[in-house]
């Protein structure tokens, strides 16, 4: 159901899920006040959050750095970085995360920027799965986000996971009303302004975020290039738009960078560890980053997002699984459910492409996907794990987004734009 179908539905109905989303996000704000004050005691406990906060107290100080204090070692901070070229102290994160949360710091009360935006998530996701499904979807949309046991701890924290949420979604729901609207111009700045927020707080996210999006975008613009060209500019300007906020607000980044050490290109992760920094190869990692390392971390972060996500693990935690961890940290000794709401997702895809005469196409792409994720294991392990291979590996990769977006890029192509 879409927002243009919502008046059919009935208002006793809307009513309820109305209340009901209500209740989601008081509880979610108020779930956040509790755990923070009583599981983390409003102190940050990860090296992260001791860099965010110092970082936020900085900037709520108006400044973008402090001179290095004397002795420099007494007051050592982890992910603080004391840079000898400038005698300056700052973090080593990007900008965004620290600026938002220098408002709860101004307020004397830095936990409750994450406890708002948790309530906020929860309204968002229930708008966006309202208006692109029907308000049963978003309803149930915004209960799995409410009573996450990931969400609740990190709503609690002063990481800043929570806010990059907020804005994704932002940006994800200002662009599905910037396609709709008649005059798309105030949605496009709305959802430049919310990936430009992303951006400089998770740069890598945003990328992972917008990569649908401008496969999709492209595929729109090729279709109407080709297809319907008067309509041709009034899809382009909204993007560009849409594009030059959130490029304009992610120069902080270099700004930031450039403030800091003077030089605007620095990756300033790499002045804690040299190795800390994207890419395959010997430069990248403790001891080297290849393409059978990356597929064996996706393996260990999936294994854990299965119990974590939902909670819903099924044996209780032991002393061998521990040591499982311990000695051998390859993947979630215990067994999670978590997942267990994508088959529903596959199940309704190929009952979508069924009705479409689809079905064989979406069972060679579901296909392809297992196959780009298990040839790599089992054809040839030197292919994977030497280094005079790395090209290959970016191919690879290369190959796997594109064919994981090949359903958007067909399906931009072969409608036409919302006027």
């Amino acid at each position: 159901m879409t927002a243009n179908t919502l008046s059919t539905t009935n208002p006793t109905q809307r009513f309820s899920h109305q209340y009901g989303v209500i209740i989601l996000v008081l509880l979610a704000f108020f779930m956040s006040a509790f755990i923070s004050r009583t599981v983390f005691e409003r102190l940050p406990h990860l090296e992260d959050e001791v860099a965010y906060l110092f970082q936020a107290k900085v900037f709520a100080s108006g400044q973008l750095t402090v001179e290095t204090p004397q002795p420099r070692r007494a007051f050592w901070q982890p992910f603080v970085v004391d840079y000898a070229a400038t005698g300056q102290r700052f973090a080593k994160y990007t900008p965004g995360w620290p600026a938002v949360l220098a408002v709860g710091v101004l307020l004397g009360q830095a936990w409750v920027i994450n406890a708002w935006l948790a309530g906020l998530n929860v309204a968002l996701v229930y708008r966006i799965g309202r208006e692109v499904f029907d308000p049963d979807t978003g309803l149930i949309a915004a209960a799995l986000v409410a009573f996450s046991p990931m969400a609740l701890l990190l709503n609690a924290s002063l990481m800043g996971h929570t806010a990059a949420l907020f804005f994704a979604m932002v940006f994800i729901y200002a662009y599905w009303r910037m396609e709709r609207a008649k005059q798309p111009m105030r949605w496009a700045l709305v959802a430049g302004v919310g990936l430009g927020m992303v951006l400089i707080m998770r740069p890598l996210t945003a990328l992972g975020i917008a990569l649908p999006f401008i496969l999709w975008s492209l595929a729109r613009l090729l279709h109407a290039l080709f297809y319907q060209r008067a309509i041709f500019l009034p899809v382009l300007k909204p993007l560009l738009v849409l594009s030059m906020v959130a490029l304009i607000i992610g120069l902080s980044i270099p700004i930031y960078s450039a403030a800091t050490t003077g030089d605007p290109a620095k990756n300033l992760y790499t002045l804690i560890w040299e190795y800390d920094r994207i890419g395959f190869g010997e430069c990248c990692g403790r001891s080297g980053h290849t393409l059978q390392r990356a597929l064996n971390h996706m393996r260990w972060d999936l294994s854990w997002t299965a119990s974590d996500l939902f909670g819903w693990q099924l044996q209780p935690w032991s002393a061998e699984q521990t040591q499982h961890v311990l000695a051998r940290s390859d993947y979630m000794p215990a067994v999670g459910l978590s997942w267990i709401l994508l088959p529903l997702g596959i199940i309704g895809g190929f009952l979508y492409a069924r009705r479409r005469s689809h079905i064989g196409l979406a069972a060679l792409w579901v296909g392809g996907i297992v196959l780009w994720v298990m040839i790599p294991y089992r054809l040839n392990v030197k292919f994977i794990s030497d280094f005079a291979y790395i090209p290959y590996w970016w191919l690879w990769l290369g190959v796997g987004v594109l064919w994981i977006a090949l359903p958007l890029i067909y399906s931009a192509s072969s409608q036409q734009p919302h006027r």
